[in-house]
């Protein structure tokens, strides 16, 4: 349709004005709207041939930013580089479709995501693109969360589809998100500057009449109440637009929250006020607007402060790698960090943080591990041992071969593992939500019925306005609803100081059900253990290393770590095809046409009776063939950990039932199970994970609840099985574990403080659901019989949520790191 416009007119889709002489609409709801340019009329018919154009009456802001847009460009278009991508995106193969397929999960900052009808209008958009299996907005963060097949699409596609309709996709981190942030803090503190100068100013104009009110002039009265109005008006507009946009959103989204019956209250005092000055009435609550808008604001500042402490553990662990690596090999020269790929030789100097995961290929050096396990205290690292991303090099220049691309380095995977852990909410968080939304509408009831009843009786104004503005104002869901989601936040926060991270919200909850908990023996129980050869040549240390250098078993590992040490100058490794790791059995080669074998005696000899050893140390526990050949036997010696008879001790002083099964020698598991008192009949040896698995399976079909404890990769079926799987720290990266939990820390003293952690958020939770549940049942029915003045409401409501958050923060670590 061409018609010509009047310039006053405006874009239907961004507000801007349109030129007279245009032609441009588009047909939504049956009516042809304006739009200014050919841009707006292809995203608006993008909308309606989405099926989306109910956006158009849910949104509370009009138009697009271009301003900010071009701003944040340059951030935007960082997501398209692979070599970012390849670090923040976390590609996994489908357990639905073939396994060539992958999935790809990333969590994203969005940049005009402002309100609910936002948040919708997104995932609409994105769900609607080929490939993309799920998108979930959160209005409250900014933040998307996103996951698609990355053969059919790609994050450059959806970050271009969404920035053509006024949203920016960013990396979480970025200076733009950090500088949006401080200007909503500045924002909101100006707001609550305002709102307390305006109540000692009004509360100082209103003490005349609350104390001599009798000897008041008229005039004196009028040019008082007019001054507080004056001051109340442009308060109330500006320190109050936070709860009236809130209200709004919710209405236009047929929803109802806490705001709603705050924005009420408040323009009921107000304009109750204002009428009660224009009748020279007694009663006026223009004090009570500002001190209720002071008290409010005061305490959802103190709030975010508290939520900012939670947070802060994870923002500095985005910040921890550094930007750039100095690349030796293959090209040298400082190269981007996420470009970084396995193999590359990188150059670590003093008190730099290594760029990747790699390996010590020259010289010991001392690693400050402090952002990865919260362990101030450095730890010494030998030739061939692995540094983890983010450590950071306290000994001189040290040069390490990069082990894994960007995206499986430990500190990212830690950073995936604590941002999805944050967004996923447990079970026992969520029912305060759905109470909350009842009592709210329950609550705007109740005040109906005081109103009536007020009304019924004949009561004058000024005795019905006060009691209606309390009740409005005292209730708090906001207490009840924040009570859970609060001491998670609080909780996580505390373990992760703790050197602990949570993969599956229902972590917590499941230790308060706990009777037993299952230890694996060798790197849980253990030192990581020394390994050494103790029957035929040194000669085979070379091999020896070939087969257990990717190997991640803390066995394999010593052997590794002594194989590096032990090997003579001018040796090589030979070249082996086909290694194979076999669970629970040990680790398979070929080298030409011969198969070498290193594990358990009966693996590497296929159950044949040992050959090619006059006799068998009796230490040995693992040996190495060729063929079916013995050629070497090795020992390890190995010792409890430093804390592990404390821990054994504490769980068991709580009524916890303690096993231990272990897949080495009978003698070796019945000696440490003796020394760290194990029931006899709790203590199991030469168990194959399937053997681990089918008695914790007879365990729980008597009804106990097992949490069990191993090192994340051998384990991984047992794990799996148990109710609560725990990894310990050790020598097998973050990336390949497979864990309900994670210890990071290199001390067994993690699984009792997650248990003890775990304890304290039960009791918070019940204690903030006690507090909400207990005012609210005191506080309205005093509103509601008018004992409750509004200026005390307001103060009650704003103290009751801040107590539930302060309450919560009890959960934090009082001297974090």
């Amino acid at each position: 349709m061409q018609t010509d416009r009047p310039l006053s007119l405006r874009c239907f889709h961004c507000g801007e004005p349109v030129p007279n002489n245009t032609h441009w609409t588009t047909r939504i709801d049956g009516t042809d709207q304006p739009m200014c340019c050919l841009g707006c009329q292809a995203v608006a018919q993008a909308i309606v041939d989405a099926g989306a154009q109910v956006y158009y009456k849910q949104r509370t802001v009009t138009g697009v930013d271009q301003q900010m847009l071009d701003q944040l460009s340059p951030w935007a278009t960082l997501i398209e580089d692979p070599a970012w991508a390849a670090r923040h995106v976390q590609t996994s193969a489908s357990a639905t479709a073939s396994p060539t397929d992958k999935i790809s999960t990333t969590t994203l900052a969005i940049e005009g995501l402002r309100c609910g009808a936002c948040a919708w209008l997104i995932e609409k958009i994105l769900y609607a693109q080929p490939g993309v299996l799920s998108a979930a907005a959160n209005a409250t963060s900014a933040r998307l969360t996103l996951r698609w097949r990355p053969e059919l699409t790609n994050l450059k596609t959806l970050g271009q589809t969404l920035l053509r309709y006024g949203y920016a996709m960013l990396p979480i981190g970025s200076t733009a998100l950090e500088q949006q942030r401080q200007a909503q803090t500045r924002t909101s503190n100006r707001r609550l500057f305002v709102a307390g100068l305006a109540a000692a100013q009004v509360m100082m104009l209103a003490t005349p009449e609350y104390t001599a009110f009798d000897e008041l002039e008229p005039s004196t009265i009028v040019m008082l109440r007019l001054a507080a109005l004056i001051i109340t008006l442009p308060t109330l507009l500006y320190a109050g637009a936070p709860f009236f946009s809130s209200a709004l959103r919710a209405i236009r989204l047929r929803q109802v929250n806490m705001d709603v019956p705050i924005s009420i209250g408040l323009l009921l005092a107000f304009f109750g006020s204002l009428a009660a000055s224009w009748m020279q009435a007694r009663h006026v609550y223009f004090d009570s607007v500002c001190m209720f808008l002071f008290f409010v604001l005061g305490a959802r500042s103190i709030e975010q402060l508290i939520t900012k402490r939670a947070l802060a553990k994870r923002e500095r662990m985005a910040l921890q790698t550094p930007l750039l690596a100095n690349r030796l090999l293959p090209a040298p020269g400082q190269v981007p960090a996420w470009q970084l790929q396995p193999g590359d030789v990188i150059e670590v100097a003093s008190g730099q943080a290594f760029a990747a995961d790699a390996e010590l290929i020259d010289h010991a050096t001392e690693l400050d591990l402090s952002s990865l396990t919260g362990e101030l205290t450095p730890v010494s690292l030998a030739v061939g041992q692995r540094c983890p991303e983010g450590a950071i090099n306290l000994g001189v220049s040290v040069r390490a071969r990069v082990l894994t691309d960007a995206a499986a380095g430990s500190l990212a995977r830690l950073s995936q593992l604590a941002e999805q852990a944050a967004a996923q909410r447990p079970q026992w968080t969520q029912w305060a939500d759905r109470v909350a939304a009842h009592f709210t509408v329950g609550l705007l009831s109740l005040a109906a019925v005081v109103l009536g009843l007020h009304l019924w009786l004949g009561h004058p104004v000024e005795v019905w306005l006060p009691t209606l503005v309390a009740v409005l104002v005292v209730s708090c869901p906001c207490a009840l609803s924040v009570a859970g989601p609060a001491a998670y936040a609080a909780s996580l926060a505390g373990l992760l100081e703790r050197g602990i991270v949570l993969a599956n919200p229902t972590v917590i909850q499941t230790s308060w059900r706990l009777t037993d908990v299952v230890f694996d023996k060798t790197g849980t129980l253990t030192q990581p253990a020394e390994a050494q050869i103790v029957s035929s040549s040194q000669e085979h240390w070379p091999l020896l290393a070939a087969l257990t250098r990717h190997n991640h078993h803390p066995l394999a590992q010593a052997i590794y770590r002594q194989a590096m040490r032990r090997q003579a100058a001018g040796q090589t490794e030979p070249p082996l095809t086909q290694v194979q790791a076999m669970a629970g059995l040990g680790i398979q080669a070929t080298l030409g046409d011969q198969q070498i074998r290193l594990g358990s005696a009966s693996f590497v000899t296929s159950g044949a009776q040992p050959t090619g050893l006059s006799s068998l140390d009796r230490k040995a526990s693992v040996f190495l063939a060729i063929d079916g050949q013995l050629l070497a036997s090795l020992a390890f010696e190995d010792s409890p950990r430093d804390d592990s008879q404390a821990v054994l001790n504490e769980l068991r002083g709580q009524g916890l039932q303690t096993w231990l099964m272990s897949g080495d020698t009978p003698d070796r598991v019945r000696q440490l199970g003796a020394q760290l008192g194990f029931s006899p009949d709790h203590v199991f040896a030469t168990c194959s994970p399937d053997d681990k698995q089918a008695r914790l399976k007879a365990l729980q079909a008597k009804g106990r609840v097992l949490a069990m404890v191993g090192d994340g990769i051998n384990d991984a079926p047992v794990l799996a099985q148990a109710d609560l799987s725990i990894a310990v720290a050790g020598s097998a990266p973050l990336a390949l574990q497979r864990a309900d939990c994670y210890l990071l820390a290199p001390r067994l003293s993690g699984v009792s403080s997650l248990l003890q952690v775990a304890q304290r958020t039960r009791v918070i939770l019940r204690q903030n659901i006690t507090w909400a549940i207990g005012y609210n049942l005191l506080a309205i029915p005093a509103a509601a019989l008018g004992y409750l003045p509004p200026v005390w409401a307001a103060l009650g409501m704003a103290s009751s949520s801040l107590i539930v958050m302060i309450n919560a923060a009890r959960l934090l670590p009082k001297h974090p790191s």
